[in-house]
Formats: C-alpha cells, sequence, structure tokens
C-alpha cells in the first residue's frame, strides 16, 4: 500500500513563492561577484628556499673560478645569478595581485589591486555595456567591458578556457530586472 502526501493548494503556493524568492536576487547580494588572481604556484618557504640555494651555489662556484683564475666565468656567472634573483623577486612580487569584478543593482564595478601605485576601480551602469570579445583558434583571447568612452579589461589573468567559462558566468548573471548586456564577440585568425 502506497500512501500519498496530499498538499493543500496554500502549500503548493507557498513552496512555489519560496523557489522563486530563492532565485530573484536582492538589491543588497551581487548577482556576480569574482575574484580572480594571478596562478601562484610558488609559496614563500619555496621562494626563500630559491633564493638561498642560487645565492649558495653562485657564491661556491664563484669562489672555485676565481681561485682558478678564470675571471671572465666568474663575471658571467654572477650576472646570470643576480638576474635569476632578479626576476624570481619580480615572480613573487606579482602574487599580491587580484581584480575583482562585481555584477549588482547598481550595474558593473572592475577593481584592480597590485603592488604597484595602478590600482583602480571602475563602475559602469547597467544598460550602456558592451561585452566585448577576441576568439581565436585557442579559445577566448580577450574580454573587454565598453560603455561610453569607458574601456577596460576584464579576466585576463585567466587562460583561455577558464575566460570563456567567466565569460558564461558573467553574462549569466544578467537575469531580470538586470538589462543584458550587448554582446560583440570578433573571430581572429583560424579556421
Amino acid at each position: 500500500m502506497t500512501s500519498e502526501v496530499q498538499r493543500s493548494p496554500q502549500i503548493t503556493q507557498a513552496i512555489a513563492m519560496a523557489h522563486l524568492q530563492a532565485r530573484v536576487h536582492t538589491a543588497n547580494t551581487p548577482a556576480f561577484d569574482a575574484k580572480i588572481t594571478p596562478t601562484s604556484s610558488m609559496s614563500v618557504g619555496t621562494f626563500i628556499f630559491g633564493l638561498f640555494a642560487i645565492a649558495t651555489l653562485s657564491i661556491v662556484a664563484l669562489f672555485g673560478l676565481i681561485f682558478t683564475d678564470q675571471w671572465l666565468s666568474t663575471v658571467l656567472l654572477a650576472l646570470v645569478a643576480i638576474a635569476i634573483v632578479i626576476a624570481l623577486i619580480s615572480v613573487h612580487s606579482d602574487r599580491d595581485r587580484h581584480e575583482n569584478v562585481v555584477v549588482d543593482d547598481r550595474g558593473v564595478a572592475v577593481s584592480r589591486v597590485s603592488n604597484a601605485p595602478s590600482n583602480y576601480s571602475v563602475e559602469l551602469p547597467h544598460g550602456a555595456i558592451v561585452v566585448e570579445g577576441r576568439s581565436g583558434p585557442v579559445g577566448l583571447l580577450s574580454i573587454h567591458l565598453r560603455s561610453g568612452r569607458t574601456r577596460i579589461e576584464i579576466a585576463r589573468d585567466l587562460t583561455n578556457a577558464e575566460r570563456q567559462a567567466f565569460l558564461e558566468a558573467f553574462l549569466g548573471s544578467f537575469a531580470p530586472p538586470l538589462l543584458q548586456p550587448r554582446l560583440e564577440i570578433q573571430q581572429i585568425g583560424g579556421v
């Protein structure tokens, strides 16, 4: 014997309203909020160990070359070691950079934060936003937002496949009552 649960029309209507309210975003909640950071595969400990290893090997090699009177090799090795240390430091200093993209009732806000003095934030109002993309044989190469004279690149630290997924999620966040941006994808080379 099977028993079915009978729902009253009021309960069915209440459940439908709850589902509807869950899908409608509120004025205080962003419809889309993404924080994009560059990929970093080197931890602070690895960075310090790498610098220590380069310095140790360089010093040992430099003393060996100095004692055998190979001055030109000594100078070249010192310059290579300095260049590697500078490269490691510049890669490591870029780790604190990130980009925030937020879609809410006011529009789209894009902000970039980095160690450089080029931190900035741009807000684009709904209704006049154009999403420009460049697509090639390897995927989506770039995404720009344009509104009036303002044009800004977003999602530049993502791979082509990640950028495509980002664009789909970004465009999907413009559900009513938000106005859909116009999409312009330019095909570059390829098939």
